[in-house]
């Protein structure tokens, strides 16, 4: 995967390029600290990064000493800075709260008044990325009453502060892929992770394949895709052909990890515009296929999710050369024939 992303930095290389690591950056072994940087040196550009549930101390007495060890490697939690039109927000949102190891996603008031000043200092012509490690919400209507290891309980504090800005999460944590659009100016960009599952498969649990997102910033403006490692960054989704679901053996189904509303997916049957496929929530026939085999996964905790990321429609001839075009929110168009 280094491999990867030292060739697309190559081909690009006119670009002020950095990345931002999500989290999670060892798994529970803090001892891997120094080993981690000195790897992720091979980049040669800087590299900012984000304190993930994996990367805290586990059975230390408070939250305040969950993160010591962190700290000491790689500079505060949460900080701020500025590239362009575009400032960057990293917080602590791994909330450690003690009982069997656990904890959950939740802004501390001292980061939201930390934030709260920084923004003073923003113009609000300026765009805002805040990157955390777990999701502030995977839906658009925030679960009532949370207190979730998966999403931020106090999301709502942060939306507030974001107000006046075009803002943009940056997230990881789940494995998965998906895009939440809370509204015009907020939008939530939770990326998939680059250990697929677990490393005992390149895809993750709903079928992205491992890999990183890639953001440009033009002045104050924005566009994204999602970089499949081992893949070119046309690979934006994959089709499957009639018979390679069980749940839905007479359909062609799409996989559109990085899906958003503002996408298209159309199909073609012999050359024949068929319309918009159907969006549905269920299985990646893929990924149900190779994370049901406990024999590969190994783990019995990791099996394959419901995402909504998918589409199926029902071709007229099974025999008919079928096609499938997907269009992204900035009118780039990608195609795939089965």
């Amino acid at each position: 995967y280094l491999k990867d992303m030292r060739e697309f930095i190559n081909r690009h290389s006119e670009y002020d390029l950095f990345v931002l690591d999500c989290g999670d950056i060892v798994g529970n072994a803090l001892s891997l600290f120094p080993s981690y940087k000195q790897t992720s040196d091979v980049l040669d550009v800087p590299m900012y990064r984000v304190i993930g549930n994996h990367d805290m101390e586990y059975g230390v007495r408070s939250y305040e000493h969950s993160y010591k060890t962190y700290e000491e490697c790689f500079g505060p939690i949460y900080y701020s800075f500025n590239r362009g039109k575009a400032h960057y927000i990293v917080l602590d949102n791994c909330y450690y709260i003690n009982r069997n190891y656990r904890y959950i996603g939740y802004i501390d008031e001292r980061t939201l008044q930390w934030i709260e000043k920084d923004l003073a200092f923003v113009p609000k012509d300026h765009l805002v990325f805040v990157s955390m490690h777990i999701p502030s919400s995977s839906t658009k209507e925030l679960e009532f009453n949370a207190l979730l290891p998966d999403e931020t309980s106090n999301a709502s504090s942060l939306y507030d502060l974001l107000k006046g800005y075009e803002a943009h999460l940056l997230t990881g944590h789940t494995h998965n892929n998906g895009n939440v659009v809370f509204n015009d100016s907020l939008m939530e960009h939770n990326t998939a992770a680059v250990c697929g599952t677990f490393w005992k498969a390149d895809i993750c649990t709903d079928g992205t394949p491992s890999g990183y997102g890639v953001y440009e910033v033009d002045g104050n403006k924005l566009t994204w895709r999602y970089k499949s490692a081992g893949y070119p960054i046309e690979h934006q989704f994959r089709a499957y052909p009639v018979g390679a679901s069980r749940d839905y053996p007479e359909y062609i189904l799409a996989n559109v990890w990085n899906w958003d509303e503002e996408w298209k997916v159309e199909w073609y049957e012999d050359g024949k515009y068929m319309g918009e496929m159907e969006h549905f929530t269920g299985f990646d026939p893929d990924a149900k296929a190779i994370l049901s085999d406990k024999k590969r996964v190994e783990y019995d905790w990791i099996s394959p999710i419901r995402t909504e990321h998918m589409f199926r429609a029902l071709p007229k001839n099974r025999e008919a050369l079928i096609e499938v075009c997907v269009t992204d929110r900035f009118g780039n168009v990608y195609k795939v024939k089965l």
